[in-house]
């Protein structure tokens, strides 16, 4: 699924800790479970690395 934001920039997937979009290109992610989940941001991914760690 492809959503555009209100500034035009396009995402693929929500974040998969806040859930807000994850712009197309995003170089955050954390390993949750064996699976590889797209972050908006070096705070989620922290975030949610730490709660899995």
């Amino acid at each position: 699924m492809t959503v555009t934001s209100a500034d035009g920039n396009s995402s693929q997937a929500p974040c998969f800790h806040c859930g807000l979009p994850v712009m197309t290109g995003s170089a955050y992610a954390a390993v949750i479970d064996g699976h590889e989940r797209p972050m908006c941001c070096a705070g989620c991914q922290a975030v949610a690395t730490t709660i899995v760690d």
